[in-house]
């Protein structure tokens, strides 16, 4: 039965696999009947064959099936081929002790040999009895039906399966499955030119038949059914398996004429024996003269195959994709999803509402996004056909390079990011991948690389000279060239080839934060470049609860690459004019505050009241004037959550400072004033707060300070009233005295202001005492408050005005 959880690309590789499990199966019930009878040695190769032929094919095919029947056929299958094997082994040595008789004559070691054919025509008679008791073990254990009732399970659903042509999974199925078969056979290279490594000669031969069926199962899907390819491995596996033929009778005949002399001895009959020894020890001598020119062959076949470049020639063969438009009207062309989930969620569902039924993915999967894992899993178990991209590279590299270097950059820090998070299988999909997929529309040929045709690492832009793109043209060998890199979506024409980039899913560098992909039609062709809106914020915040710099947040929340987002980051550090910036930035904060329908009378109460306590503890926090543009920020800021989540109004408030573009914060700037912000009321500061873990332990302190001081402010405006007129603060080594004028009722305050100071406490250690005064007890106080103030400001440099 076939897996409840298949997706719709496995579904249809099962439907293939199921069609070749059934022709392959009924071939070996057509044999069996013949090896039961033992009339013809050749059923019995045959059936063998038949076997090898199904367990070559069951792993191709094996995630079809429930692992535990899968597991039971396979022992099965393996029995009915080990047991055959024996048979058709001794089969092979009776024809060719047979053969050899033929061709000596009348006298020539014909004793010898002919005692050789006697034994083995009786050790034949023997497995007789053991072969058919397998194949009626096999019978009664219904093997064969019961795999056959899975393959036509699976067909009969595809009655529902609408693609009518060879769904493209099935052939990057195959290019995997052949390619690797391939690379098995090529990493044995180095024992060719070694008469003597007999053992992997052997091994050779083992794993050039395993391409050689493998080659079998897909080859209706390539021009000419590569039958010309089969035959060239075929060779190969003959005349290797001839070799292994000779090592067989090089190891058996001088035991076989040990055993002959012991038992003819007791017979009593020496001269037979030596007779017997000597012919045999001169048909040993003619396998070893056989064994030496087959192995002669074997390099001169191998040498002429390298040298005409066989193995790439197959490789281009099994490598080019076949996407017919009549079956695939529409295609959707993606790259530079860069672990984006929440763009890349957004832009395969756009697609698939536009008729996209396969996307073509020109590269780099992963990078600066906060999901690597979770889009690699999505493009490669959907219908997804992907080349792999200069970053994707990148990251396998520094994952399994022995030494890794200190992380210094931020980019630096994406790459070790994304190795860590790549499960096995991810990693195992990515280094499956090719530099450049060839596919074949109609007419039309196309090439997709991630750079250029010439180099994984060159961008192409609108800007490109078109001679650039003429000499690319050559190299490309096609109609279309996609290509991905740089980020930028166009498409040009040069020399009747189409350069198609569609910009890119998960990081576009535009100034526009949509995601763009591309969508291919067909009859007539054409291109047409598309823009998604997704959810920015999420990918945002995504990145910040993985711990990432926030830099990376910035590059999705502008739409702009990386360097642009530091150059900026730079420019702000680097303001000259710290006043002047100040009040240009409070102003601008302001105005987009406004933005956000804030009550803005209680959000001027709060930054009043805020920078009223913050002057008034200045020798208690020490911090200077940048703490108080934090703060006052912040006070602007506490409350514009509440347009998107009146509950949780103050989490709402940090993600939108977070991800506010035109906020005239940096990095370190953003979280410090989000997290005074956010924590204006309800959690206190904690490093499970992905906002304030992000905080080095210095900025940490003051965001507690901070936030303490607008939790008092805000607690003593809790009716967004204004019933608080003014403030008057002292402070001893114990206790903090807040004299508090009021006009109206305090109720709603002071019950706020009681649940909130628990942090104002912690920081400052000291009790906060509030006493709320009206105007003629408030009075008899302003008169030495007034002069202390006028003394003050004569003494030290003014504060700035609150307006």
């Amino acid at each position: 039965m076939m897996k409840s959880k298949m997706d719709n690309a496995d579904f249809s590789y099962c439907i293939f696999g199921a069609n070749i499990l059934t022709r392959l199966l009924k071939a070996l019930e057509k044999q069996v009947e013949g090896v039961e009878q033992g009339d013809d040695i050749e059923y019995v190769h045959k059936t063998r064959v038949a076997s090898r032929r199904i367990r070559a094919a069951m792993p191709i095919f094996k995630d079809c099936f429930q692992k535990k029947n899968y597991k039971r056929w396979k022992t099965k299958i393996k029995k009915i081929t080990q047991s055959l094997g024996m048979a058709r082994d001794a089969d092979v040595q009776i024809d060719f002790i047979g053969k050899e008789l033929e061709k000596r004559g009348d006298e020539e070691m014909q004793k010898g040999i002919e005692f050789l054919l006697f034994r083995h025509k009786e050790m034949r008679d023997g497995m007789q009895p053991d072969v058919i008791d397998t194949l009626d073990e096999m019978k009664r254990s219904r093997v064969v039906e019961e795999m056959m009732e899975a393959c036509e399970d699976i067909i009969k659903r595809s009655e529902d399966n609408k693609a009518s042509g060879i769904p493209p999974v099935v052939y990057l199925k195959a290019e995997a499955n052949i390619s690797a078969k391939i690379n098995d056979l090529l990493d044995m290279e180095g024992c060719v030119h070694h008469e003597e490594e007999v053992l992997k000669h052997h091994k050779m031969r083992i794993a050039a038949k395993r391409l050689r069926y493998t080659m079998e199962v897909f080859q209706k899907l390539y021009p000419n059914e590569i039958k010309e390819e089969i035959s060239v491995i075929k060779q190969l596996q003959d005349v290797l398996g001839d070799m292994h033929d000779c090592n067989v009778w090089m190891e058996h005949i001088p035991n076989f004429i040990k055993e002959t002399k012991e038992e003819i001895l007791l017979e009593g009959d020496g001269g037979r024996v030596k007779e017997i020894e000597d012919d045999l020890l001169l048909f040993l001598e003619r396998i070893k003269g056989r064994r030496k020119s087959l192995y002669a062959d074997f390099v001169l076949l191998w040498d002429e195959n390298k040298e005409g470049k066989f193995f790439d020639r197959l490789k281009d063969i099994i490598s080019l994709l076949v996407l017919p438009p009549e079956d695939y009207p529409k295609i959707a062309i993606i790259a530079d999803v860069h672990a984006n989930l929440h763009a890349l969620n957004a832009v395969m569902k756009d697609a698939k509402n536009r008729g996209v039924d396969i996307f073509l993915n020109a590269g780099d999967f992963v990078g600066y996004g906060a999901f690597p894992d979770e889009v690699v899993q999505i493009l490669s178990s959907s219908n997804v056909l992907s080349v792999i991209g200069n970053y994707d590279l990148k990251v396998i590299r520094k994952r399994e390079a022995k030494k890794r270097k200190k992380i210094k950059t931020e980019k630096q820090l994406s790459f070790e990011y994304a190795g860590k998070n790549l499960s096995k299988s991810s990693l195992d999909y990515l280094r499956s991948l090719n530099t450049e997929m060839r596919v074949k529309r109609g007419e039309k040929s196309m090439l997709m690389v991630h750079g250029s045709p010439e180099s994984i690492d060159e961008h192409l832009t609108l800007d490109t000279p078109e001679e650039r793109l003429k000499e690319l043209t050559s190299i490309a060998d096609a109609d279309i060239v996609i290509s991905a890199h740089s980020h930028l979506q166009f498409s040009r024409k040069v020399e009747d080839v189409t350069f198609i980039n569609p910009g890119s899913v998960g990081r576009p560098e535009q100034g526009d934060r949509r995601a763009t992909y591309t969508i291919l039609g067909s009859n007539p062709f054409s291109v047409e470049h598309i823009t998604v809106d997704y959810d920015v914020e999420g990918a945002a915040d995504a990145i910040r609860k993985r711990k990432l710099p926030e830099n990376f947040a910035q590059m999705l929340l502008k739409g702009v690459s990386l360097d642009t987002i530091i150059k900026e980051e730079n420019e702000r550090k680097n303001t000259i004019g710290k006043e002047l910036k100040i009040e240009r930035n409070i102003e601008k904060i302001r105005k987009i505050a406004a933005k956000y329908d804030v009550d803005q009378v209680h959000s001027d109460q709060v930054r009043k009241l805020s920078l009223k306590i913050f002057d008034q503890m200045s020798d208690l926090h020490l911090l200077g004037e940048e703490g108080r543009y934090w703060l006052e920020c912040a006070a602007i800021l506490h409350d514009i959550g509440w347009s998107q989540d009146q509950k949780d109004h103050h989490k709402a408030s940090l993600r939108l400072i977070l991800n506010e573009v035109e906020l005239p914060f940096t990095s370190r700037e953003r979280y410090i004033i989000g997290s005074i912000a956010r924590y204006h009321r309800k959690a206190l500061p904690s490093k499970a707060h992905y906002n304030f873990a992000q905080l080095n332990s210095g900025d940490r302190e003051k965001v507690k300070i901070l936030s303490s001081i607008i939790r008092i402010a805000d607690g003593i405006d809790a009716s967004h009233a204004s019933v608080v007129k003014d403030i008057d603060l002292k402070t001893s080594p114990k206790e903090v005295i807040l004299g508090c004028l009021v006009s109206g009722n305090r109720d709603l305050e002071e019950e706020a202001v009681n649940k909130k100071k628990e942090l104002f406490e912690k920081v400052f250690k000291r009790q906060l005492t509030i006493r709320w005064m009206g105007t003629p007890y408030w009075s008899l106080m302003a008169v030495p408050k007034i002069l202390n103030n006028i003394f003050r400001k004569r003494k030290n440099s003014p504060q700035r005005d609150i307006p």
